[in-house]
């Protein structure tokens, strides 16, 4: 117990007790248990409490005990969105920060303590909203032919191409909507949207329905300025391609582009679509999900490009990245890394003589009907024995795809080491190894590896010349053969 005043005198207990009645007025509860102690007095001092999401919030209080007693500090999150994973980053001083992650309301209590545990409390409430959240647009509906600069919220009428060289610039936090029908095309000029991890920018139509807007293409335009990052493009796809196309018109012209931490979703065909003379000068950290064919449709000259971040889940036309070919085939080094999702192999191609693709562990390869992979160069598989590489059919029955094929290659980057090789065999087996004739052979090492269920052979190998090491007959023991039609190995002319 605290005595305030000592006195003989009632009258000066009695004067002394007004005056101090007076100075204390406003200054937290006056003596709430008669023992002559106050409660510290807080307020949380907040100007802002609307905030973006990805916003750091900061909290300042003030405390003052009017006994002069220490006190002690706490900050406490009393609610929050759910899903929130937001913490305060100081809890025992008189500011605290926190980082909104989603969006809304996060309820902070701040707490002082006396040393007779007199408490002071005061709260705030913070508002997490979207960052792109417009109440009014501008409209848009003229081509772009000079350099042009959107920060804010617009709304593009039609089908607009940036052309004649010039830079459409989109600044972080800005909202661009589609009308129905509407499209962005890029020919001749350039797009740089940059949003940032706080400020993202947004591309969307004015109705939230699978292709309500053509999406964004990217034709005749081998511009270094064009970059996509921290954007989420969503409802496009109603030029029956993609959200996001890299497609020139012609066979000879080239389009560069780079893309990161992006977000392609709701597209009423593909996320993305690249052709084989897309240049990606850079493809990272790319969420495409929620579109109604698959992640994305690329060529295979371009699939090396896929980073292994990305992720590619969750589409309605199946869990994959859809690769097939007009022309060229691989004819450059290249390596496939594992994705989160399969790579769809949908036409056919072949890996020239002077190229070799490496496959990293874990990958797995889906053929469609009939398609192979041809190979006159290098095909690099070594896989571990808990990532090992896969290469089936998207019907799981045998013969369903042609099976690998190596011809005429003696290529010592040929090596098959733990991979497993399934529902092929359409052409003799699920391995084919050509050497063409019996004067010439093809190189190629085969360890570790499964061969099941494929029509025909296991492995065929044609004029018994399997060259790794050099005539060297026999397939390594390493190797396990399950329900192949024919048997395991099977030589022949």
């Amino acid at each position: 117990m605290k005595t305030l005043i000592k006195s003989s005198s009632s009258l000066s207990i009695l004067a002394s007790a007004m005056a101090l009645s007076l100075i204390f007025t406003g200054c937290g509860e006056s003596d709430p248990k008669n023992e002559g102690n106050h409660l510290p007095d807080v307020h949380i001092l907040q100007n802002n409490k609307t905030v973006n999401v990805g916003t750091k919030v900061n909290l300042t209080s003030t405390a003052i005990d009017v006994d002069g007693d220490a006190l002690t500090y706490e900050w406490k999150f009393v609610s929050k969105p759910t899903g929130s994973s937001a913490t305060l980053t100081t809890t025992t001083t008189k500011k605290a920060s926190f980082t909104a992650d989603k969006v809304g309301k996060y309820v902070v209590q701040f707490v002082a303590k006396d040393v007779v545990d007199a408490i002071g409390k005061d709260t705030v409430t913070i508002t997490a909203k979207a960052s792109n959240s417009c109440t009014s647009y501008t409209e848009l509906s003229e081509d772009i032919t000079n350099n042009k600069t959107l920060d804010g919220c617009y709304k593009i009428m039609k089908r607009l191409s940036v052309s004649n060289d010039a830079l459409l610039t989109v600044k972080p936090g800005s909202t661009i909507l589609f009308n129905g029908g509407a499209g962005l095309n890029i020919y001749g000029g350039a797009l740089k949207s940059v949003g940032t991890p706080k400020e993202p920018i947004l591309f969307t139509g004015e109705q939230k329905v699978s292709g309500y807007w053509e999406g964004i293409t990217f034709e005749n335009s081998n511009n270094p300025n064009n970059e996509i990052g921290y954007t989420t493009i969503e409802y496009a796809g109603g030029n029956g391609r993609a959200a996001l196309s890299v497609f020139p018109d012609g066979n000879e012209e080239l389009c560069r582009l780079k893309l990161y931490n992006t977000t392609l979703k709701h597209s009423s065909s593909y996320g993305f679509y690249f052709s084989h003379n897309a240049i990606l000068d850079r493809f990272e950290n790319v969420t495409s999900t929620k579109n109604e064919k698959t992640a994305g449709f690329i060529h295979v000259t371009n699939a090396d490009k896929l980073d292994s971040q990305s992720d590619f889940t969750g589409n309605l036309g199946g869990d994959y990245v859809t690769v097939s070919r007009d022309y060229p085939s691989i004819n450059k080094d290249e390596t496939w890394k594992a994705l989160s999702v399969p790579y769809n192999v949908t036409g056919g191609f072949s890996i020239d003589e002077d190229a070799t693709l490496t496959i990293e562990a874990g990958a797995t390869i889906v053929f469609d009907r009939s398609k192979t992979i041809t190979i006159y160069g290098g095909l690099k598989a070594i896989g571990t024995a808990k990532s090992p590489i896969v290469f089936t059919g998207k019907g799981e029955t045998p013969g369903y795809w042609s099976g690998l094929k190596f011809f005429r290659t003696n290529n010592v980057d040929n090596v098959l080491d733990y991979v497993t090789i399934e529902y092929g065999g359409e052409y003799y087996a699920g391995l084919f190894i050509d050497s063409e004739s019996a004067s010439s052979y093809t190189r190629i090492s085969v360890t570790n590896s499964t061969f099941k269920d494929n029509a025909g052979a296991g492995i065929y190998i044609r004029y018994d010349r399997l060259g790794y090491p050099k005539y060297n007959k026999d397939i390594d023991s390493s190797n396990t053969f399950i329900n192949n039609e024919s048997g395991a190995v099977v030589r022949g002319d």
